[in-house]
C-alpha cells in the first residue's frame, strides 16, 4: 500500500529521430517536455493515461528541431498552452512553424518557478540555435532530461549529479553507425561530433560518473532505429550501474511508436518509492 500523496509521474509518449515528447505530472502541474509528434498523436497517447491536452499547463522545449516541436502548432492553436523556451529557440519556432505561441522565455542557466516546481535550464552541446536540458525539482524528487547532445559539459554534470530520475539520450551504437550504408559520412561525422548525439557508451560513461544510491530510474531516450539495438543499449546501461554498485536502479527503454509505461516516484522519505503503471490501476491495455 502506497503511503503519502506526493509523487512525480512521467510517461515518455515516444522517442526517436522521428519524434520526442514526455508528459510529467507533479505538484498539481501537468506539462510536456517537447512536442515532437502531431497534436493528434500526442492527444491520443495522453488519452490512454487519462489526460487531455486541455489540461496541460505548459510545454517546455529543449530545442527547435522538428522532432521536438512539430506538434506545437496544433496544440497551441487549439489551447493557447504556455511554451517555455529560450529567445533564440522561440524565434526559430516562429520561423519554422509560422506561428506565434504564448511564449515564456528564459535564458540558459536560469532557475525559475513553475508553480511549486523549481526548473533549471542548462546549455547543452547540439547543433541547434540554443539547446538546453532541464531539471524539475520538488522537496521530494528531482527529474533531469538531456535529450540531444554530443558532449557532456561540466555544467551538465553539475546540474544532473543529484537527480532521482534521469532521461538520457542513448542514440547509437558507434559500430552500427559507422557501418551503416544508408547514411553519408558527413551525417555520421555530425552525429559523432561534440554537437551531435550521445552514443550508448557515452551515456554509460556519464552514468558511471554521477550514479548514486538515490538515482532510482534511468530512461534511455532517442534511440536510433537503424544505428542502435535496444537490447545492447539496455544491457550496457545495466552493466554500468551494476559495476558501480547500483544494480537496484531501474533502467527503462523508450519507444519510437508508442508510449512507455508511466512511472510514479514517491521520493526517498515516504518509504514507499516504487514503480506503478497507470494501466495496471485502470486495467487498460497499453496501445500505440
Amino acid at each position: 500500500m502506497i503511503q503519502g500523496s506526493e509523487y512525480m509521474e512521467l510517461c515518455v509518449l515516444g522517442s526517436s529521430s522521428n519524434g520526442n515528447a514526455t508528459f510529467v505530472r507533479c505538484n498539481g502541474r501537468k506539462f510536456l517536455i517537447d512536442a515532437g509528434f502531431s497534436a493528434r498523436i500526442i492527444a491520443k497517447r495522453l488519452e490512454h493515461i487519462g489526460v487531455t491536452t486541455a489540461e496541460l499547463d505548459g510545454i517546455f522545449i529543449t530545442h527547435e528541431h522538428t522532432d521536438h516541436i512539430c506538434g506545437l502548432k496544433g496544440l497551441c492553436t487549439k489551447h493557447d498552452i504556455p511554451v517555455y523556451c529560450t529567445r533564440f529557440t522561440a524565434e526559430a519556432i516562429e520561423n519554422q512553424l509560422d506561428i506565434t505561441c504564448n511564449f515564456t522565455l528564459f535564458t540558459p542557466s536560469e532557475r525559475f518557478l513553475f508553480g511549486d516546481l523549481e526548473v533549471e535550464a542548462f546549455p547543452v552541446f547540439h547543433d541547434a540555435q540554443d539547446p538546453v536540458g532541464f531539471t524539475f525539482s520538488t522537496t521530494y524528487a528531482k527529474l533531469g532530461i538531456i535529450s540531444d547532445l554530443g558532449h557532456i559539459s561540466p555544467h551538465v554534470r553539475s546540474s544532473l549529479k543529484d537527480v532521482n530520475i534521469l532521461i538520457i539520450e542513448s542514440n547509437h551504437e558507434e559500430k552500427l553507425l559507422v557501418a551503416d550504408i544508408r547514411r553519408p559520412w558527413s551525417l555520421k561525422q555530425r552525429i559523432l561530433s561534440r554537437q551531435g548525439h550521445l552514443s550508448n557508451d557515452h551515456a554509460c560513461a556519464f552514468i558511471e560518473e554521477i550514479a548514486h544510491e538515490n538515482l532510482r530510474h534511468v530512461l534511455l531516450f532517442h534511440l536510433s532505429k537503424d544505428c542502435n539495438n535496444p537490447d545492447i543499449a539496455l544491457a550496457k546501461m545495466k552493466k554500468s550501474l551494476r559495476d558501480k554498485g547500483y544494480a537496484n536502479t531501474t533502467v527503462h527503454l523508450t519507444y519510437p511508436n508508442k508510449h512507455s509505461e508511466p512511472l510514479k516516484y514517491y521520493g526517498e522519505n515516504t518509504g514507499a518509492e516504487q514503480l506503478k503503471t497507470v494501466f495496471e490501476q485502470l486495467e487498460m491495455p497499453m496501445v500505440p
